[in-house]
């Protein structure tokens, strides 16, 4: 008896097992959308699959009526629940429970996680999971009823409709990162009334007290938002490196001007954290780092992502 956490080749091994399983499969997943049928479970005579199949998924596109008919036809019993968003496979004697819809979507672009058990109690429970599900069965009138429903989904802005090569290739995605190269010098005279009013706005939206420290910068236009992800990069002025600060989120900007000068007092939750030395990170991050961290700007996806597991560990 095992448990397996799995975080890659997901599909494969199910679709794998779908083909290949001589027992009929039991499966409850919340979206079953257009192509699963054939590329995702081909399901074999006999099994059970349970979906969300109320008319709101369908006019969505999340769950496809066409792939239902394709599989009933070969002898799938179909099931509708309409609040279901539970993802339970079972083929034989072992079980995978976690996050993967049956859509192109979750197979090929989206960062998913699985368990997989053979544990007798879990594989039995998980089962009747299923069985207990199965109460609204669909025949072939209702699903070709839905079928006049249903609308192929919407993708997001600027975003193709393609395959990746290898689904082994999709990567966790998080929300930007930006580096600020910054001075230590003094604030503007007259700013300090401004800047005091934005701090006190800043004080009253903090979220994380226990773990975040609220921290201040200047900054030369207002091109930073709310909610932005940041990292400084400070210039000690003590003839050895910078200092790169742990990650932080900005809940507060404000504008100050008095028509000869103008700047943006930004204001963010960082993670309480020690600094690290520039140099000291960009030997542990590797070849051009150093460049990098002191270029101000929005950073790539995989260094942000290098740069977030710094203080994450």
């Amino acid at each position: 008896m095992t448990t397996e956490f799995i975080d890659a080749k997901i599909w494969s091994r199910l679709r794998r097992l779908a083909r290949k399983c001589r027992r009929p499969a039991s499966i409850a997943v919340a979206y079953f959308s257009k192509g699963a049928a054939k590329n995702l479970l081909p399901l074999r005579k006999g099994s059970r699959l349970v979906v969300d199949a109320s008319e709101a998924t369908v006019k969505s596109g999340l769950t496809c009526p066409s792939d239902l008919l394709e599989l009933q036809a070969k002898g799938v019993r179909v099931y509708s629940v309409q609040n279901l968003h539970a993802k339970v496979y079972i083929f034989g004697g072992q079980a995978f429970i976690g996050s993967s819809n049956a859509s192109q979507f979750s197979a090929y672009r989206l960062k998913e996680a699985m368990l997989r058990t053979t544990e007798r109690g879990a594989v039995k429970a998980a089962r009747a999971f299923v069985r207990d599900l199965c109460k609204e069965e669909l025949g072939p009138e209702a699903l070709k009823g839905l079928q006049k429903l249903y609308r192929r989904p919407k993708l997001p802005i600027g975003q193709k409709q393609r395959r990746p090569r290898d689904s082994r290739n999709v990567q966790a995605k998080y929300s930007g990162l930006r580096l600020v190269s910054l001075e230590l010098c003094a604030y503007p005279e007259g700013s300090e009334s401004a800047n005091e009013q934005g701090r006190r706005e800043a004080e009253a939206r903090r979220r994380h007290r226990k773990t975040h420290e609220l921290e201040e910068f200047r900054w030369h236009d207002n091109s930073i938002k709310k909610n932005e992800a940041i990292i400084q990069v400070v210039d000690v002025h003590d003839g050895r490196s910078s200092l790169v600060s742990p990650p932080g989120i900005v809940t507060n900007t404000k504008k100050w001007s008095n028509g000869r000068q103008s700047c943006t007092f930004v204001y963010l939750e960082v993670l309480n954290r020690r600094c690290t030395r520039l140099n000291k990170l960009a030997k542990r991050l590797g070849r051009g780092a150093a460049k990098r961290l002191k270029r101000s700007g929005r950073v790539a996806s995989d260094f942000a992502n290098k740069l977030r597991d710094v203080w994450s560990r």
